[in-house]
């Protein structure tokens, strides 16, 4: 477990956070959209015609489909952490923490422009992948620290963590080769990509500053948690983390898909939904369909220029 010594609170709940049964949380940060939000991948069903018009406005504004997203998933992000300041008003304690949140962020050194790979010969495939993806997104392989085990017996596969100690933000990646490796190769590149957006959004650091903060100031873990505005914050990081790890490849956008469908399939009553967490597998599998109708769209409109 890692710890902190957050100033505010005196205490700091590190999270491990494991795809699909516990969550990962983003760090504060003022979004400032480039151009009106058109994709609105979490609440409507937007026709062929509709999907194929956005599209074009999209790449006349110089931009493209995963921009775009992103852009529209942050803003939600926003938009929840402001409602969930009017659902448990405290505002002076509120700023202090989200300004400390800033601050560590801004002297994190998560991120470098010029990513540096290092293996071991004897360390697993699934490792070494996991580090080239990190440099995929220009992050640092050596600040994330990859805890690799084999336990047949756990239920857990991947999980993404982020805590504060010795005057710094802390990220680690745990992986259980023993369940992971069994994966297809596919959804275990799709399942990393969405731990890796749990880490550049800071998401555990986030809410775990939160929980703190609500604790702190006497209010309990059941009334927090069966708010509907914090469990719509919460599932909204797991989406984000979907949608954008698979807004740049359509292929990592099917992987998921599939995945879901599996899930469906396998476990009709949807294990995620006992948590307030994580949405579910069925409000990812749409939103994720939407995605793709768009990605695909883009592809066509890509080749035909």
């Amino acid at each position: 477990m890692i710890m902190t010594n957050y100033s505010i609170k005196k205490k700091f709940l590190a999270v491990s956070l494991i795809f699909g049964a516990l969550s990962a949380w983003p760090m504060y940060q003022v979004f400032a959209p480039r151009i009106q939000k058109k994709i609105m991948v979490l609440n409507s069903q937007p026709t062929l015609e509709q999907i194929q018009k956005t599209v074009t406005e999209i790449s006349q504004a110089v931009s493209n489909v995963a921009d775009t997203v992103a852009q529209e998933l942050n803003a939600e992000h926003d938009r929840l952490l402001a409602e969930l300041q009017k659902e448990f008003p405290m505002q002076e304690e509120w700023t202090e923490m989200l300004k400390e949140i800033a601050q560590l962020k801004a002297e994190d050194t998560l991120s470098c422009d010029n990513p540096i790979i290092k293996n071991a010969d004897n360390e697993h495939e699934i490792v070494k992948r996991v580090r080239e993806l990190l440099a995929e997104y220009f992050i640092n392989p050596e600040v994330v620290q990859i805890h690799a085990t084999h336990d047949p017996a756990s239920k857990s596969f991947i999980s993404a963590g982020q805590g504060y100690g010795a005057g710094k933000v802390i990220h680690e990646l745990k992986i259980n080769i023993a369940n992971f490796s069994k994966r297809s190769q596919a959804i275990q590149e799709a399942i990393m990509r969405h731990e890796i957006m749990h880490l550049l959004h800071y998401d555990s650091l986030e809410y775990s500053f939160i929980i703190s903060l609500l604790e702190e100031n006497g209010i309990e873990p059941q009334t927090y948690k069966n708010n509907p505005v914090f469990k719509a914050y919460c599932k909204h990081k797991e989406l984000r983390a979907d949608l954008i790890a698979a807004s740049s490849d359509l292929t990592i956008a099917t992987a998921f898909q599939k995945d879901f469908e599996r899930a469906l399939t396998t476990s009709p009553e949807d294990y995620a939904q006992l948590f307030t967490t994580h949405p579910s597998k069925k409000q990812r599998h749409e939103a994720m369909n939407i995605l793709m109708s768009y990605l695909d769209a883009e592809k066509q409109q890509t080749r035909s220029a």
